[in-house]
């Protein structure tokens, strides 16, 4: 018997195979395997667990922790772990703890128990000190001051106690109305007791005025303030009241900026009032108006025709008279004549309102200068001895400050003496750089061969070389002046006998600029005639012996 063990994951998770092997002596065997599977699926028990949802007043009520722990049914020990978390409420008593306990075994099998806390604070405070009764005061009586009181909470928190007081007027002779005083007091999460004491006053109606101008009056200039009204008051319960005034000016920050208090106090014997106050506030709020303004935006070319400065006027709504002050800035362009003006007319009155005009003058020279005097742009000569003198070129400005005009020359060499282009270029550029560019093309050609003077025959044909006629003296000129040489060249063409071949004579002219003239003489030299004889005997003899023939003649031949 064998027995192997395979570890797992953890102790409580692996397996062991035992093998039983019989053989007998003859080789002869038999095997049996058991596979035993180790493994722990279940997870720890606790023990000595809280109620899952507790709720409690206040924060002092808190449970303390439970003492929880936990067993596994492989028997080995297992931690209880716990974590305590708090999620605020709306109030220092209105909470949430959420306190969890997980407990895991060596296998990872774990129980996870959670106790949900939650810490209200619903009860409101209690009065810890006597509560004042209802009044009734009868006319002129004095009205008894606040009391004040205590109160304590459930959650021990000191109680803010606050004190709202409110008189609701009566309704009719001997009725003073009534004076209703609200103690409120509220703990920290919001909880309130409220005690209302209602103290009822038979005669508390003040006098009642007369004549009562506007409470609030508003106007422009102190030629317009409203005369004193007058008021009388009447009471219910001693009729004839008299009427005090009291009129106090607040000065303001000017003449016309100031307000006037008008106040009107009746008083009964009981010591009710009526108080009036009307307040007139005089403001100077209209700026001045200008008269005779400019256009606000002008633009000019040049600042020869910046408009003259505008007589500007004033006038004012509280009639004093309205002085018009101007300002003159000139912001600097890029040039002379590119520019603005800023003219500002500003009117102020005795109160500082003032109207403000701006009128911006903007000065340009967009317009370039005008060339006179220019020659055709494009011009093609023969020869650079026909090349045309620089043309005299002026310019004018619409801005009228003179204008200085540039020349300047490129030659552009081209593939000999008399052939090239001339470039002449004229700019002229005002002060504010608007730039009149002009440029003349002269193309130099030769074009034309030279001529060629003192030319023999183009064909001559002789008898013999001793008549070939001598080289002829030929010469050349040419369009363009210059020196012209003539070259010549000879060639013999052999024919079939000393006298009869070809003479080839060839005179060449050729410029600076390759422009070549060839002329070609040919000379024919033949041998056509066939000599002649001299001496010669008769051309027939007749004889009759042989002793009688002549002798041989002595012929010659040229």
């Amino acid at each position: 018997m064998s027995e192997i063990e395979i570890p797992g994951t953890c102790p409580n998770q692996y397996t062991i195979t035992r093998t039983w092997t019989a053989e007998d002596d003859c080789g002869n065997a038999t095997v049996f395997t058991q596979t035993i599977t180790v493994s722990d699926t279940k997870a720890p028990e606790f023990s000595g667990l809280p109620t899952a949802s507790v709720s409690v007043e206040c924060s002092e009520q808190v449970p303390t922790l439970a003492n929880v722990t936990a067993t596994d049914n492989c028997a080995a020990p297992v931690d209880v772990e716990v974590s305590e978390i708090e999620i605020p409420g709306t109030c220092p008593n209105q909470y949430t703890i959420k306190r969890t306990w997980t407990a895991e075994d060596d296998c990872g099998n774990s129980t996870v128990f959670t106790q949900t806390i939650t810490i209200n604070d619903t009860k409101v405070p209690v009065w810890t000190s006597q509560l004042p009764a209802d009044l009734s005061l009868q006319c002129g009586e004095a009205v008894p001051a606040a009391a004040t009181l205590t109160a304590s909470d459930n959650c021990g928190a000191p109680v803010d106690i606050e004190l709202s007081e409110t008189y609701l007027p009566g309704s009719g002779p001997n009725d003073g109305g009534k004076f209703v005083r609200t103690w409120t007091a509220e703990d920290d999460c919001g909880n309130t007791t409220v005690h209302t004491q209602t103290i009822t006053i038979n005669d508390v109606q003040a006098p009642e005025l007369s004549g009562l101008p506007s409470a609030t009056a508003t106007v422009q200039c102190s030629e317009q303030v409203p005369v004193l009204p007058v008021v009388t008051a009447t009471d219910n319960c001693q009729g004839t009241v008299d009427v005090e005034v009291v009129e106090v000016e607040v000065p303001g920050t000017c003449p016309n900026q100031y307000s006037i208090t008008r106040t009107w106090t009746a008083v009964d014997f009981a010591g009710n009032s009526t108080v009036f106050t009307q307040t007139i506030t005089i403001n100077d709020t209209q700026a001045p108006v200008l008269a005779g303004l400019p256009n606000a935006s002008v633009t000019v070319e040049c600042s020869e025709q910046v408009p003259t400065l505008a007589i500007v006027t004033a006038t004012d709504n509280c009639a004093a008279p309205v002085d018009v002050e101007v300002s003159e800035i000139e912001v600097p362009g890029t040039c002379p004549n590119q520019y603005a003006i800023k003219r500002t007319w500003t009117a102020e009155d005795d109160c500082g309102n003032s109207t403000v005009f701006t009128q911006t003058i903007t000065v340009n020279d967009t317009k370039a200068p005008v060339l006179a005097g220019l020659p055709n742009a494009s011009v093609t000569v023969e020869c650079s001895e026909a090349v045309p003198a620089l043309a005299n070129v002026t310019a004018t400005d619409n801005c009228a400050a003179p204008v200085d005009v540039e020349v300047s020359e490129v030659e552009v060499p081209g593939t000999c003496p008399n052939q090239y282009a001339i470039k002449r270029t004229w700019t002229a550029e005002d002060d504010c750089g608007n730039s009149t560019v002009f440029t003349q093309t002269i193309t130099v050609n030769d074009t034309k061969a030279p001529v060629l003077a003192g030319l023999p025959n183009a064909s001559v044909t002789v008898e013999c070389s001793e008549a070939v006629p001598a080289l002829a003296n030929v010469t050349a000129t040419d369009n363009c002046a210059a020196p012209v040489d003539v070259e010549v060249s000879e060639v013999e063409v052999p024919g079939t006998c000393p006298n009869q071949y070809t003479i080839k004579r060839t005179w060449t002219a050729q410029d600076d600029c390759g422009n070549s003239t060839v002329f070609t003489q040919t000379i024919t030299i033949n041998d056509t005639k066939a000599p002649v004889l001299a001496g010669l005997p008769s051309a027939v003899v007749n004889v009759v012996c042989a002793d009688d023939v002549p002798a041989l003649a002595a012929v010659t031949a040229t």
